[in-house]
């Protein structure tokens, strides 16, 4: 929005270092970025839900949330230079984002489980293996599948 405006060029121009102005966006955005992250935590302490909550996965739950802000928000930052308009930015952001989260994590977790009666040398392990190295530039991906690994090495 403030590009769009042509306020962070007056802001520039009155002598702001763009360092300056990018690590006080950074900052801003991620202490944005904990409220939610901080009410999902709450939440799942709130109705303990056990695979989350129990020992150390619960400082593996707040771990991976507070990585996912630091990840993500810097790989949001390239694509405000795409749009003029703040309102079609956000919303092209949301579906990318759900759209590379969601078809990363299932290809993840079906591939997974079509791999699991083949040995780990069949050409499916290894493109698992592979497809999965991959998907781990997208930190959607990356937040879902700690939480599902998370969540599977529960032992009741």
């Amino acid at each position: 929005y403030e590009r769009a405006t042509k306020s962070k060029h007056i802001q520039y121009i009155n002598g702001l270092y763009p360092l300056v102005y990018w690590l006080t966006n950074f900052v801003w955005d991620l202490l944005n970025y904990l409220l939610p992250s901080a009410c999902v935590i709450v939440i799942l302490r709130l109705f303990d839900v056990p695979a989350y909550v129990e020992g150390e996965n619960f400082l593996a739950v707040i771990s991976l949330f507070l990585m996912y802000g630091w990840a993500i928000i810097p790989v949001m930052y390239p694509f405000s230079f795409k749009f003029t308009e703040p309102s079609n930015a956000y919303i092209f952001l949301i579906v990318i984002n759900l759209f590379s989260g969601i078809t990363c994590i299932y290809t993840s977790f079906f591939l997974e489980i079509f791999a699991l009666g083949s040995p780990a040398t069949s050409s499916l392990s290894v493109f698992t293996r592979t497809i999965k190295k991959i998907f781990k530039i997208f930190p959607n991906y990356c937040l879902g599948r700690g939480l599902i690994d998370i969540a599977y090495n529960v032992s009741f």
